[in-house]
């Protein structure tokens, strides 16, 4: 499924909200990018509240996103108010990990919300009910695969946090289907490399410095500061985790940030080193260029 099926999907099965919605067709009123009118065949007894959510998957570098999901909801002032559905649509995405059709995985991170009088169209003329609603907007974060080459540091720390915890949900070594909602018991655990450089070269070996960043996604900040502290515990007393191809990378600095953003930051740091082998590597294809004259 699409992304933008998945929230659908989530809108329409999150009881706590959905129950608060009309109907249209006998689903809960929740629709992308556009709703029918008013005067449409389809409604139930009402024609609100309903929501109207947008995908926008273009990148947004300054605040570390992949897009941004608006929802915007509509209601019935004398028959409801937006400040009392508007938590329940925050409450519906939080902590929670989706995943589409594809590679990657994506959380939902709150940005702002907005109130708002909604002025009826030309379509619409002749409704006499003054619509007020709430604009939500969300940043989309992907958690997308680390998996490159062997020896792979993410794919190494991965493994090694699944043997480590296996009741916890490690992204991109565990399956998931459709969605994941993480609990202070089964935490879900992401691995990014944020940076990696050469420290040095040898005949055999290229030695890397590289950065790994872990986030701990759990609702309760109790829970999430108390996993936060006993894997980076686990970490400092390891000292070294096996890559897949049985080398050895060594841990060199361990360092927490529980006031991070564990969304899009991820409160462990961890400053490690691995080789490569330099042997067996497959040629580059300039070096066997020939020259006719």
């Amino acid at each position: 499924m699409t992304l933008e099926e998945l929230i659908y999907q989530r809108f329409s099965t999150y009881e706590a909200f959905s129950e608060k919605l009309t109907t249209f067709a006998g689903r809960p009123a929740a629709f992308y990018q556009k709703a029918p009118n008013d005067k449409q065949e389809g409604w139930g007894e009402e024609q609100y509240p309903r929501v109207v959510y947008t995908i926008d998957m273009q990148a947004d570098q300054e605040r570390k996103s992949a897009g941004v999901m608006q929802v915007d909801l509509y209601c019935d002032e004398s028959k409801n108010v937006p400040e009392d559905i508007e938590p329940l649509i925050r409450e519906c995405l939080k902590n929670l990990i989706v995943k589409p059709d594809g590679n990657s995985h994506y959380a939902f991170a709150w940005a702002r919300t907005e109130m708002f009088d909604y002025i009826p169209s030309g379509r619409d003329r002749g409704v006499s009910t003054r619509i007020i609603g709430a604009t939500i907007r969300f940043d989309i974060l992907e958690y997308s695969q680390q998996e490159t080459s062997n020896p792979d540091p993410a794919k190494a720390a991965q493994r090694w946090l699944k043997q480590l915890e296996p009741t916890a949900v490690v992204i991109g070594e565990d399956h998931i289907e459709m969605f994941c909602e993480p609990s202070g018991e089964r935490p879900a655990f992401y691995v990014r490399v944020a940076s990696y450089k050469t420290n040095r070269v040898t005949y055999a070996i290229t030695w890397l410095d590289c950065v790994l960043a872990i986030h701990v996604i759990a609702p309760e900040p109790e829970m999430r500061n108390s996993w936060v502290r006993w894997l980076a515990d686990q970490f400092n007393i390891a000292g070294e985790v096996t890559m897949l191809d049985d080398s050895i990378m060594l841990l060199q600095e361990v360092s927490v940030d529980t006031s991070a953003d564990y969304l899009s930051k991820g409160q462990i740091t961890i400053k490690a080193q691995y080789s490569m082998s330099r042997l067996g590597a497959e040629p580059h294809p300039l070096g066997y260029t020939t020259i006719q004259e």
